[in-house]
Order: structure tokens, then C-alpha cells, then sequence
């Protein structure tokens, strides 16, 4: 039951990284492992009473290795040095630090203070800014080493990216930013937590590697955590769930690669203007829509598109002699690009295939930005770039940089690949004099410069009064 108003889709997400982690186990617990014994060692080493107690502290974090360090990152330095400074000041501010009874930022609040004063007197003896780095993750380690379960590492950077990944939508606040990130964690680590918990073939697997030596995490939460870790760093991207959709690859595959797909986006007798403008708004729609959304967002009819998805499907299917897939004794076309599903509103939606979907984004790399409206192009070119062409992106995706490439295979008659193939600045040289010609203008409208005001502004130009 989904408590914390997240869309389905991000539970799903996070139990996609679930499985993905159960998949790399083996390789990840002889990397990670060690979080548990850090915490086993802590338990089995602390003793608030010992009579040397910076030495106790010391030896008792001896194994919590990058989980507080790394890179210019020194909290555990600088908590050592300054337990070493008064010991006993250090021993009763732990004694405040781990009292359960206290509110947990009043407590964070007391470690960063006492910390902060040791780095003052070094600042002022050193005449150097000096950080005492217990920040909020520093601390909540220290937490978890001793209470785990209830508490449990806490890295703001890795949050944020596996937040990113599952689009988890934030709920929690506080006036303090770095306290609603760790509470908005909790949420997220929560939700890790229910999905971790169910899959008793994964808590198996993960209490079975868990020896004397470390903490036997009997509630998952560290599992948790470290599924979060896991999904946070990981460079791979899963792969598209593809569950629901018809049909599978066991049902029908069609047997066109990524490079097969690459190939047939540049063949203009497979995939005509009119065919790549409806991959590219399909693209655009996140890779899949229906026809009838289609026509909504970028007008047509619906059937303009449902048509134009068969044929690409029958040129593509000619192209690479695919195999049929028969349905009701007839040729089913549309498994060659597409997967599909029935959604309630619409009626039925086209999925990209990840290949084509993969050698779609690539093509747009190569070339930039798409064509996403077009009128015939004239009979006297031999150009394939449409007289009536707009460049569609966001900021930074090249379009006024393309409009040269564009702009000159029109008015010297040439396919827009010929033009690409040559060196820019003799594309542009050439623009340029295009442009003194008068065979080119170069218009920029202010923002709010509307399409009536252009379109209303032109005047023809008569003679004789004709």
C-alpha cells in the first residue's frame, strides 16, 4: 500500500534497482560488505566508561573506512584530534550526543559546536581557516554505528542522485535545507525498505553472507541503504521494463539492431521526412504515445499517423527481410518499430523499441535538431531539406549553428548530408555571402514578438498599382 503519495512508477523504479542489485550481488558484497562489520566492530568496541577514551574512540572507528572519509573530506581526523584535546569534555559531549531522549538536532547542534571550538583555537594559532567537517552525514554515522536500525548512513550527494533516478517526489520540509534532504531520504529509504523486505529470495541472500564478524542486520535497513548506494553510483542504466507491452521478444522479434536501426534512419527510401517526423514527435513524447495523443499535441488525424507507423513497419520489414507475425491470418506491421499496450483513455499506445529509440537519440546527436514541421519540397532542387523547415529544441542543442548547414543546401540545390560532410567555416563563409546577396535573411524577434504581429507585417509589393 503506497503511503507517501509517490506515483506508481517510482515504486516500480526502485523495485527495478532492487532486482538489479540481487543480479550484481556477488560483486557488490565483496565490495560493500564491509559496512556491516564497520558497524559490528563499533558495537563490539565501545565503551563510554573506558578509561582511555580517545583511544577507545579510535580503535572503535578503525574500520568505518570511506563511509566518513575520502577526497578532502576529514570528519573523523578532525573528531579525533579534538576528543584527544579534552577527553573528558569529549566523553560527556558523546554521553549528550547518543541520549535518545533529546530532540536529534539539538543533539547534532552539540557535536558541531564542541567540534568547532577545537577548530577556532587552531585557526587562531595557525592564522588559517580550518573546517571541522561534522557535517550532518558525519553525524548521523556516528548515530548509526551506534544505534543501527534506527538510524542509517546518510550521504546528501547519493540521495539526491538515486532521487533523480526514480523520480522521487519530495514531500517532507524544514527551514533547515540540509534537514528536509534527510528527511525527505528517510521517505525515499523507507520505501527501499518495503521493497527489500518483501523479496525473501534477496533477504536470504543477504543474511546467509552476513558472518560472525559482522552486524546480522536483522530489519534490512542497511540492505536498504545499500541498495540506495548501489543505485546512486551505478553508471549502467536498467533496462526498459517492458512488461505488459505486445508482444515479447519470445512472441515476436523482428532482429534489428541498434546499428540495423542507425542504418535504416539515414536511408530516405525506408524512412521518408513524413516517416522520421513521426519517430522524432514520438521521441519527443518520452518514446511513446498513442495516435490519437499524437494528433492532439501536433495535430492530423489520428489515422495520418496510425497509417504512417504501418509503413514504416513494411519498408523496414522489406528493408531487413524480417520475419512475419501473423495475427488473425494476416501481417501484423507494427511489432517491426513499435510495442504496444491498451490504456483506458486513449486506446492503444506505440512504444519505441529500445533499438530504434537508442538509434533515434543517436542520429539527433549527430545531426542535431530535428525537422519537426515541413511542406513539400520544391520540384527544381535537388535538396532535401523542406522550404518550410523549423528547427525544434531547447537552448544549446545547436539549432542556429545547423540553420547555416540548412540554409545553404537550399539555396545551392543539395542534399543537406553533402553540405554536413564539408568544413563549417566554408559552409559559413559561403552563408555569409548568401546573405550580402540578399538570398538569405537572418530574422531574430524580441520575445514577445508574437506570430500574428510577423505574419500581419508583411505587405506585398506592387507596381503600377497591381
Amino acid at each position: 500500500m503506497m503511503k507517501t503519495g509517490q506515483k506508481p512508477e517510482v515504486l516500480a523504479e526502485i523495485a527495478r534497482w532492487g532486482q538489479d542489485y540481487k543480479t550484481h550481488f556477488e560483486t557488490v558484497d565483496s565490495e560493500e560488505r564491509y559496512k556491516w562489520g564497520a558497524i559490528q566492530w563499533f558495537q563490539t568496541h565501545w565503551d563510554i566508561k573506558a578509561e582511555d577514551f580517545p583511544g577507545m574512540l579510535e580503535n572503535a572507528l578503525a574500520k568505518v573506512s570511506n563511509l566518513v572519509s575520502g577526497g578532502k573530506y576529514f570528519p573523523k581526523a578532525m573528531l579525533l584530534e579534538y576528543v584527544h584535546w579534552r577527553p573528558e569534555e569529549a566523553r560527556e559531549m558523546f554521553r549528550t550526543f547518543y541520549d535518545e531522549t533529546l530532540p536529534l538536532w539539538d543533539r547534532v547542534e552539540v557535536l558541531q559546536e564542541k567540534v568547532k571550538e577545537y577548530t577556532k583555537i587552531r585557526e587562531e594559532q595557525e592564522g588559517k581557516k580550518i573546517s571541522d567537517y561534522q557535517d550532518l552525514r558525519a553525524a548521523i554515522l556516528y548515530l548509526t554505528l551506534r544505534y543501527p536500525g534506527k538510524y542509517v548512513f546518510y550521504k546528501t550527494r547519493m540521495y539526491q542522485n538515486f532521487r533523480d533516478k526514480v523520480h522521487f517526489v519530495e514531500t517532507e520540509t524544514d527551514e533547515n535545507k540540509q534537514y528536509a534532504n534527510y528527511r525527505n531520504y528517510r521517505v525515499l529509504l523507507h520505501l527501499i525498505h518495503e521493497e527489500a523486505v518483501k523479496d525473501e529470495e534477496l533477504s536470504a541472500m543477504h543474511h546467509a553472507r552476513l558472518d560472525e564478524d559482522c552486524y546480522q542486520d536483522e530489519d534490512n535497513w542497511i540492505l536498504a541503504f545499500d541498495i540506495m548506494y548501489y543505485g546512486a553510483t551505478s553508471t549502467q542504466k536498467l533496462p526498459e521494463d517492458l512488461s505488459g507491452y505486445w508482444p515479447t521478444l519470445e512472441e515476436y522479434n523482428p532482429r534489428i539492431t541498434t546499428e540495423m536501426w542507425a542504418e535504416a534512419l539515414r536511408n530516405p527510401e525506408v524512412i521518408t521526412p513524413t516517416r522520421m517526423l513521426m519517430l522524432q514527435k514520438m521521441l519527443e513524447l518520452g518514446g511513446e504515445s498513442s495516435c490519437y495523443r499524437l494528433s492532439q499535441v501536433y495535430g492530423n488525424i489520428p489515422n495520418h499517423y496510425n497509417g504512417t507507423g504501418k509503413w514504416i513497419g513494411i519498408k523496414v520489414k522489406k528493408y531487413f527481410s524480417c520475419p512475419d507475425c501473423i495475427v488473425n491470418g494476416e501481417n501484423c506491421y507494427f511489432v517491426i518499430p513499435f510495442l504496444g499496450r491498451n490504456i483506458k483513455k486513449e486506446g492503444y499506445s506505440w512504444r519505441l523499441r529500445p533499438e530504434l529509440k537508442k538509434a533515434l537519440m543517436e542520429y539527433n546527436k549527430e545531426f542535431g535538431p530535428y525537422i519537426i514541421e515541413k511542406t513539400e519540397i520544391g520540384k527544381n532542387t535537388k535538396t532535401d531539406v523542406p522550404l518550410n523547415t523549423i528547427l525544434y529544441g531547447p537552448p544549446g542543442t545547436g539549432k542556429t549553428y545547423h540553420t547555416v548547414y540548412y540554409a545553404v543546401a537550399i539555396v545551392e540545390g543539395k542534399l543537406l548530408r553533402e553540405v554536413m560532410e564539408e568544413e563549417y567555416d566554408s559552409v559559413l563563409e559561403r552563408f555569409q555571402q548568401y546573405k550580402r546577396e540578399g538570398k538569405i535573411e537572418f530574422t531574430t524577434f524580441h520575445q514577445s514578438y508574437g506570430y500574428e504581429d510577423f505574419i500581419e507585417g508583411i505587405r506585398p509589393k506592387t507596381e503600377n498599382g497591381r
